[in-house]
């Protein structure tokens, strides 16, 4: 795949994770499970600004992913410096 597709297949990705997670707090629901652990790992690895990309870029236009990250961050590593994406936007 060419690089333009590679963003557009990985857009297609992150277009039905938005879908399913929807206003949810969590992928399932009300509670994180599994399944969010791998969600949330992936989307914060795309997401942070350290690897811009274009499908970084693509991905910040999700708005409800955006606050997932920031939320789950907020919630499991709270600690750490990461700059809430929802502000940054």
């Amino acid at each position: 795949h060419t690089p333009d597709e590679i963003t557009e297949l990985g857009a297609r990705t992150l277009s039905a994770l938005s879908m399913l997670l929807g206003w949810k707090p969590y992928l399932m629901g009300d509670k994180p499970c599994g399944t969010d652990a791998t969600a949330f790992a992936s989307l914060a690895g795309l997401m942070t600004p350290f690897f811009d990309s274009p499908l970084r870029q693509r991905a910040l236009e999700f708005s409800n992913l955006v606050a997932y990250v920031d939320r789950m961050m907020a919630r499991y590593y709270p600690g750490h410096p990461w700059q809430r994406l929802m502000m940054a936007a």
